[in-house]
């Protein structure tokens, strides 16, 4: 795979903003007032999440990103610019008053034993005023950028007013379009160069549509007859399955690389991130899915929400 083609590619990726924290502690012993373990915390790491980890990826790959979202005017706000690095444009993030940061709490015992975990968040639609405001952030870097990426968390953002205005303007400018999506309805995602559900959230989307399958062929076919978007279907295990567009066509199916999983968090955002700048980089919609299948595979190896390197990407390691 020629990775050294996908460097410096320039990719503005919008949608919801996240920080995940992770607490890290020992637990030998249950509380005497409830049946919960008791952690003794050692360490607590924060990481850029949702829409913010997309951006992470694309940077650790040599990347430029701008990235668009809102945050609150709070101290999540404030740890989420610490933790982002210089690759990382934030000139079109929208602080607001009226809404919290995105907060998502894991704790974890003794390695990676989860415990618990605790999500801050705002889930209402951005308003008719945020929306503008977001607007008039996001319009201009679209003209910038390579691909336009929408990470879609479903933490009312990314609203279907703001899709359409934003896919509107990536068509009119040939940019390409990536969606990562967790709205069941892909009605809002309409005219993208492609969606990447993973199984669940595409079964999900199919099941709205009368088509209530386990078969991952007749769940994308669905997806593909009704809104006409091609398709990358993330399979865990089993690979990918990329749907190119064309009804009577076949999907090409991606083995999985991974060869020993750790965990998963975070996988998609690698997925998405390789997927826009493979495609800004020319590559076919099947090859794109190849390397960030090969991407994914080396981040399911690792603890945690990781991102994988270029570097890394180039030696094989």
């Amino acid at each position: 795979m020629n990775w050294k083609s996908i460097a410096g590619r320039r990719i503005a990726v919008a949608g919801d903003l996240m920080l995940d924290e992770h607490v890290h502690g020992t637990a030998s012993r249950l509380s005497p007032e409830a049946p919960v373990p008791v952690v003794q915390v050692t360490s607590r790491t924060l990481h850029p999440g949702g829409a913010a980890n997309v951006a992470m990826n694309i940077a650790a790959l040599s990347g430029q990103v701008e990235l668009a979202g809102v945050t609150g005017q709070d101290e999540a706000a404030e740890l989420l610019r610490k933790s982002l690095p210089e690759a990382v444009g934030t000139a079109a993030i929208l602080p607001l008053a009226t809404r919290c940061t995105s907060r998502k709490t894991r704790v974890l015992a003794d390695g990676y034993h989860h415990i618990v975990r605790f999500d801050e968040e705002v889930r209402e639609a951005l308003d008719a005023e945020g929306q503008r405001q977001l607007w008039d952030r996001l319009g201009p870097i679209i003209a910038n950028c390579n691909t336009l990426v929408l990470s879609d968390y479903a933490k009312g953002v990314l609203t279907a007013e703001l899709c359409a205005l934003a896919i509107g303007r990536a068509r009119e400018l040939g940019v390409p379009v990536v969606v990562d999506p967790k709205d069941s309805d892909f009605t809002k995602y309409r005219g993208a160069t492609v969606i990447t559900p993973n199984l669940k959230e595409a079964a999900t989307a199919a099941a709205q549509l009368g088509q209530a399958s386990n078969d991952p062929e007749a769940i994308g076919a669905a997806l593909l007859a009704a809104y006409g978007t091609p398709l990358v279907m993330t399979l865990g295990a089993k690979g990918m399955l990329v749907f190119s567009g064309a009804v009577a066509t076949e999907p090409v199916h991606i083995p999985a690389r991974a060869r020993r999983v750790y965990d998963v968090t975070g996988a998609g955002d690698t997925v998405v991130a390789v997927l826009a700048m493979a495609l800004a980089a020319g590559f076919s919609l099947a090859e794109a899915a190849a390397m960030s299948t090969e991407a994914a595979g080396r981040v399911v190896q690792m603890p945690g929400t990781a991102t994988v390197t270029l570097e890394e990407l180039l030696s094989g390691r």
